[in-house]
């Protein structure tokens, strides 16, 4: 196994990845990668052309994988329009309306940009996680 990601990691990012559960350590040294530089549906490469089966699923690869056609055409669209505006965009509303048909009990609904601000929310109207 060839340790050359991993060295550069530990010496630029705490613990050698952007999360805890990231980190190298947490896996079986000279079994699975250290670092990948891509993947395909649940599959991961790593720098040398080595394939692994991803069976940890990141967090929105567990339901998408990676590199799924569709989610990335979705994307390119979105960012080809500006990823982020200081005024809502017609896919807060169609994303709501989708929802509501599926969800007809719900009356209305709110985003959020991450887990934080929406516990942040949960909190300030009193729900308790």
């Amino acid at each position: 196994m060839d340790y050359q990601f991993y060295r550069r990691a530990q010496e630029c990012l705490k613990d050698g990845g952007s999360s805890t559960h990231h980190r190298p350590e947490a896996f079986v040294m000279g079994v699975y990668p250290t670092h990948v530089k891509r993947g395909r549906g649940c599959w991961l490469w790593d720098h040398r052309g080595n394939k692994f089966l991803d069976f940890m699923g990141a967090s929105g690869t567990s339901v998408f994988g990676y590199s799924e056609p569709q989610v990335t055409a979705a994307l390119q669209d979105a960012l080809a329009h500006g990823w982020t505006h200081s005024l809502p965009t017609h896919y807060e509303y169609e994303t709501a309306e989708a929802l509501k048909d599926s969800f007809p009990y719900v009356a209305s609904w709110r985003f959020f940009k991450d887990a934080s601000d929406a516990r942040s929310f949960a909190a300030e109207i009193g729900i308790d996680f």
